[in-house]
């Protein structure tokens, strides 16, 4: 008995030790992606999916136990947003997501910190436009010390814990996003027309960067700025509030912005506080009703049209917010966008 139980031991002891010696050969290093194709344009899927606030809608681990607790930063789809949750299941436990590179309608790129097993992996997420709609390709990767290394191993490996919940969280975020109503170039019409010049008081903002600075924040202090001094001087807003586009540098990142707000006729600057007027000339005009998020699909199909029908841009491009977001509904939200163009051929004739 005691024979059969040294050999019983000696080959637990060999096991274990072959376990341990392979699982140290294995890589520290790891990636798992999946990839699926959405029927979307990508800014809408971009939208969608970089916003923590979407996670609980579409993630397989929230699916796992709906009855988690989660927190979330105030602003949600930038650079530094923070999603956090806890969870009584060992599954899903208790862990946090911080965004920490965005590229609009290119990638994401997030800090996924599992507090459960102290664990800190990168969450990657790329967009790409085809023919079919938009390829969207979600994967993890990170580093493995011994032991971590040794419990994969026993457990099949990265390839085999991760790549099921990624397909299974690609198709959640490819179910939700096709079945929103689609903002697409087709649901846009256009109209060329003479613009009539809009007289008004403006800030300007110069160097901000899309992927940090592109928020309500950025708003609401241009136009605080614009109505003290407006309410200091008396003057009345006569139109809704505006934002003109001198510069959107998608290479680099930067964008220049002037909010204005409509007035009946200007007179004195003060300070930041300039005084502006639209310019006069044809323009192109179409209207965006839904999210500021998904604004960009109203840009793309703009820009379409203007190709198409043998325009040039000759100016800055403006926003009229026509109705309030703290007052109506985010699908309700309706945003003139105005483009000034000339015939693309009258540059030629000159």
């Amino acid at each position: 008995m005691k024979k059969f139980l040294l050999i019983l031991l000696l080959i637990i002891v060999v096991v274990i030790g072959g376990v341990l010696i392979y699982g140290a050969t294995q890589p520290s290093d790891y990636t798992v992606e999946r990839e699926i194709t959405i029927d979307a344009p990508i800014s809408q899927v971009y939208a969608y999916a970089s916003d923590l606030k979407t996670q609980p809608e579409w993630s397989p681990w929230a699916q796992i136990d709906t009855a988690m607790s989660y927190e979330m930063s105030e602003s949600t789809n930038t650079v530094g947003a923070t999603y956090s949750w806890s969870s009584e299941n060992k599954e899903v436990g208790v862990g946090s997501l911080e965004t920490i590179e965005l590229v609009e309608n290119e990638s994401v790129k997030q800090t996924l910190r599992f507090e459960t097993y102290g664990s800190e992996s990168l969450v990657f997420m790329n967009f790409e436009e085809t023919e079919e709609g938009t390829k969207v390709t979600w994967g993890n990767s990170g580093s493995m010390d011994f032991m971590p290394k040794v419990f994969v191993t026993l457990a099949g490996g990265m390839e085999k814990m991760l790549a099921p919940s990624f397909e299974q969280g690609l198709e959640n975020l490819k179910n939700n996003i096709e079945n929103m109503p689609k903002e697409e170039a087709t649901a846009y019409t256009f109209e060329v027309m003479q613009n009539t010049p809009v007289a008004f008081y403006s800030v300007k903002r110069e160097g901000m960067n899309m992927d940090t600075d592109m928020n309500q924040e950025l708003f609401a202090g241009m136009y605080g700025e614009i109505g003290a001094f407006m309410g200091e001087n008396g003057i009345e807003m006569t139109g809704a509030p505006m934002a003109i586009y001198h510069k959107w540098d998608e290479e680099n990142r930067v964008f220049d912005v002037e909010g204005a707000i409509p007035v009946a006729e200007t007179g004195k600057e003060s300070g930041n506080i300039h005084a502006g007027m639209t310019p006069e000339g044809m323009v192109v005009k179409t209207v965006h009703v839904g999210s500021y998020e998904t604004g960009g699909n109203a840009h793309e199909a703009m820009y379409a049209y203007i190709m198409e029908n043998n325009y040039q841009i000759v100016g800055s491009v403006w926003e009229v917010y026509v109705n309030d977001p703290s007052e109506v509904a985010e699908s309700e939200l309706m945003t003139e966008i105005y483009y000034p163009v000339a015939p693309a051929d009258a540059e030629a004739a000159e």
